[in-house]
C-alpha cells in the first residue's frame, strides 16, 4: 500500500537544524577554515549524537571551515552520513585579527547596519545572510516529508556554521533588530542547536530557539 494514500493533505513542511560549530583553537597567524576544534569543543561534540533530534536529520551539511565539519563528525558516525561542505554555510567573511572590545564592537556594528561592512575587509551581514539563505534555499525541495505508517514528519536536514552568519540569517528571517541580533550571538554557546521550520506558503518560524537544547551541564 502507498504509505501516501493516508496523507491527502500532507503538511509540505520542512526543518533545518542549525548548529553553532564547538569550540576551535584560534589562531592568528592562520586563517579560521583551518583551525581545528580544542580538546573541550572535541568533547561537546560526543553529546550531539545523545540528542533525539538528530534521529529525524537525513543529511549533514557545514561550511567549509575545519572546525564546522569536525562539529558533525560524531553525528555522521553515529549515524552513517556523510558530512557535505558547502561554500554557502560559511561563516561571514572577515579580515584581519581583533581583540577584545574591538572585536565585539565590529560585530556590534555587523548586526546593526547590515548593509554595511563592519570593517575593511569583511563581508557584510545582508551579504552573509543572503548567501545562507541561498543554500538553505537551493536543499529545502529535496527534503520533503517523511512518512510512516501511522504519521509524517517534516523533512529535516541540519547545517553547521558560525555564529555570526547563523545570527544575521535569523535576524533576516526575523526582522530583529541590531542590538537583539548582537545580544542573541553573546549569548551563543559552543555548541549550540536552534530549529527553523519552513510552512508550506514559503514562510519560516523558529520553533526552538538557540540556548535551549544542549544543557549547561553538556557543555562543562
Amino acid at each position: 500500500m502507498d504509505a501516501h494514500r493516508n496523507f491527502p493533505a500532507l503538511p509540505q513542511h520542512r526543518r533545518v537544524v542549525l548548529v553553532r560549530h564547538a569550540a576551535s583553537l584560534p589562531d592568528p597567524h592562520r586563517p579560521p577554515k583551518s583551525w581545528l576544534l580544542s580538546e573541550s569543543g572535541e568533547k561537546t561534540t560526543r553529546y550531539l549524537p545523545a540528542l533525539a533530534l538528530f534521529e529525524h536529520v537525513s543529511a549533514l551539511y557545514a561550511g567549509p571551515e575545519r572546525k564546522q565539519q569536525e562539529t558533525f563528525e560524531p553525528l555522521a558516525r553515529h549515524y552513517g552520513l556523510p558530512v557535505r561542505a558547502l561554500k554557502a554555510f560559511a561563516e561571514s567573511g572577515a579580515m584581519g585579527w581583533l581583540e577584545g572590545e574591538q572585536f565585539l564592537e565590529t560585530i556590534r556594528r555587523f548586526f546593526a547596519a547590515p548593509e554595511m561592512a563592519p570593517a575593511p575587509g569583511w563581508e557584510t551581514a545582508r551579504m552573509a545572510a543572503e548567501r545562507f539563505a541561498h543554500g538553505i534555499d537551493q536543499l529545502l525541495p529535496h527534503f520533503p516529508p517523511v512518512v510512516y505508517q501511522e504519521h509524517a514528519l517534516p523533512g529535516m536536514f541540519a547545517v553547521s556554521s558560525g555564529g555570526r552568519v547563523l545570527i544575521a540569517y535569523l535576524q533576516m528571517l526575523e526582522g530583529w533588530s541590531g542590538e537583539d541580533a548582537f545580544k542573541y550571538w553573546e549569548r551563543l554557546r559552543m555548541p549550540d542547536i536552534a530549529v527553523l521550520e519552513f510552512l508550506e506558503g514559503g514562510e519560516s518560524q523558529i520553533v526552538i530557539p538557540f540556548g535551549v537544547l544542549l544543557s549547561e551541564v553538556a557543555l562543562e
